[in-house]
């Protein structure tokens, strides 16, 4: 009986440091994975105003490429560009410009969220939105909820300046066509800008 009781010890014991072994890997698997992945995403978000970064937007591109490839589902392109950026950042100092620049970005974010969109900033003071699953009539109703919104606001570091923002839109509805999204809604901006800013052009 006192063998016995020894061996049943024992296997507890063992049995106990076994399971207790097993879940400090497992914690520690846990951690590590959860550290890859908010690095992963650290890599991939803009620090200043909390969207995607460049690498994320290219991320973002090839998910909506495939699906327009493989699914046959258009996606549109959507630049937006700050007016007088320089002016503001010039005038009343970087600060300001940072404040300009994360509220743009938070009013683009509260606009997109009703559709499977995502945006990315996509140099100093222009964004890059990508529309999965659009159309004209959605890209244009977007155009103008963005203008809307952030022409209503302003911003007390800037003063009584309102924030204005110039849009491109292109809809890539063929596979084909991918590679050149992104420079027609580039020249749509430029189209859009030729017309006084504060407005927006979509591609035909």
């Amino acid at each position: 009986s006192i063998i016995l009781a020894g061996i049943w010890f024992i296997i507890k014991t063992s049995d106990s440091l076994i399971k207790r072994r097993i879940n400090k890997e497992i914690a520690t698997s846990l951690i590590l994975e959860k550290k890859a992945f908010n690095a992963y995403n650290y890599a991939q978000t803009d620090y200043l105003t909390g969207v995607f970064n460049r690498r994320g937007f290219e991320v973002e591109f090839k998910k909506a490429v495939s699906k327009c490839v493989i699914q046959q589902k258009a996606f549109a392109i959507i630049l937006v560009d700050i007016d007088f950026f320089k002016k503001i950042n010039d005038s009343f100092g970087h600060v300001a410009g940072d404040d300009c620049l994360i509220t743009v970005a938070d009013k683009i974010k509260s606009c997109i969220k009703p559709f499977a969109s995502s945006v990315s900033r996509y140099g100093g003071d222009e964004f890059i939105i990508i529309i999965n699953d659009a159309n004209s009539a959605k890209i244009e109703m977007l155009c103008k909820h963005i203008k809307k919104s952030i022409n209503e606001s302003s911003l007390k570091s800037i003063g009584d300046q309102r924030i204005s923002v110039t849009q491109g839109a292109a809809i890539c509805n063929d596979a084909k066509y991918v590679n050149d999204i992104i420079n027609c809604a580039d020249k749509a901006l430029y189209e859009a800008k030729d017309n006084g800013r504060n407005c927006y052009r979509i591609s035909k």
